[in-house]
């Protein structure tokens, strides 16, 4: 990175397997700008965090360089993707009698599924380095999010472990474990030597686990766009620590839909009531991270899935000719294509990396992203 450039910090959001090949398209399209390198924190949840475990244990566990995650990671993203099911492994380990003590906490057997079908392997420990990653979950207990960073876990109510052992398959299925579908990730806290972070000295103090285990849910339940690492929602910037990096969140989650109502005593009235909240959280979360980039040029931007390339050149007032090579069928085939772990079609990959290619690339042509450390916001 050049000494006058702005170190990025980078969201991916939930959203399974769909998530997955969007952002490997956003991803893509830094790397073709020779910008990978720039980036030096990273914060994800589930599908982001899915992806990015799959970079690193492709790359022996180091972060990849443009050319590097062009002709070798990404290729090789698509390959797994497109000829592997993560939920039909998961569904075989199921039925093995060593597995039954977890099959209301399917996490850990995606964790197993993983390290066998998508060759996410390797302990955090391995990967503590520069870029500064945060895999986000959700603490039942606490209500709070649960974040693993580096070679530590927890949040500011459990206090935090240190453990470099801790498998990054774990890890990353703790950041997946959507409620009634995987289910949580259950750790034996008493494993573990905790401690209490004192600010501002953030000096340690040992502590006494709260509770003898912890589940911990999917991270889209508190935050889905995996922001508040670095963002402030209620004075609409970023923390201070980050207050000098271009933040760039990629949204693949699904666009919420009309849909009609269910039966009284039908369960999905009940997801139905869920989505809706869900959506209105990330909304809120949206519309101070939208008031933030549209009054800051060269702050970064937020790149949605199901956006076409016209509404993103209003959006930001972008002076900008622009011919979109994908279709309207191929934008709603992206945004409606379902959250899941099955393997993916060849042609819906192409299609969803492409999305998340074109918006990024726009974004860049307009300038809205990449802009110097001088230049005035």
């Amino acid at each position: 990175m050049h000494s006058d450039e702005k170190p990025l910090a980078l969201c991916l959001s939930g959203g399974g397997i769909r998530a997955m090949a969007f952002h490997a398209g956003v991803m893509r399209s830094i790397a073709k700008s020779g910008k990978l390198e720039n980036v030096k924190y990273i914060s994800t949840v589930s599908g982001g965090s899915l992806l990015i475990g799959m970079i690193y244990s492709q790359n022996n566990h180091k972060w990849p360089d443009s050319q590097t995650y062009i002709k070798k990671i990404e290729p090789k993203i698509k390959s797994i993707l497109t000829k592997n099911s993560l939920v039909l492994n998961s569904f075989f380990r199921c039925i093995n009698p060593l597995n039954y003590r977890y099959l209301l906490s399917r996490s850990n057997i995606i964790a197993q599924s993983l390290e066998s079908t998508w060759k996410v392997n390797g302990t955090i420990g391995k990967i503590n380095g520069d870029p500064e990653w945060s895999i986000n979950g959700t603490s039942l207990e606490t209500g709070r999010r649960f974040r693993i960073k580096g070679i530590s876990g927890g949040d500011y109510k459990l206090g935090y472990f240190e453990d470099e052992n801790f498998p990054l398959s774990q890890a990353i299925a703790m950041s997946a474990g959507v409620p009634g579908v995987i289910g949580p990730l259950v750790i034996n806290a008493e494993k573990f030597n905790w401690h209490q972070l004192n600010y501002p000295t953030r000096t340690k103090n040992k502590i006494q686990p709260k509770f003898k285990k912890l589940h911990i849910y999917d991270g889209g339940i508190y935050d889905n766009l995996g922001t508040e690492q670095f963002f402030d929602i209620g004075k609409q910037r970023l923390k201070p620590y980050f207050d000098n990096c271009e933040l760039i969140v990629s949204d693949a989650g699904s666009p919420f839909s009309l849909s009609a109502s269910a039966g009284k005593l039908n369960p999905k009235r009940l997801l139905r009531v869920n989505d809706i909240m869900m959506d209105q959280s990330r909304s809120l979360r949206v519309r101070s991270l939208m008031n933030y980039y549209l009054n800051k040029r060269g702050a970064g931007a937020y790149i949605r899935l199901g956006d076409s390339s016209n509404e993103v050149i209003k959006l930001y007032s972008l002076n900008l000719p622009f011919k979109s090579q994908l279709t309207e069928g191929d934008i709603s085939h992206a945004s409606t294509y379902n959250t899941t772990l099955f393997k993916m079609p060849e042609k819906s990959y192409n299609i969803l990396s492409a999305h998340g290619e074109e918006l990024t690339s726009i974004l860049k042509d307009g300038k809205r992203l990449y802009s110097q450390k001088n230049q005035p916001l």
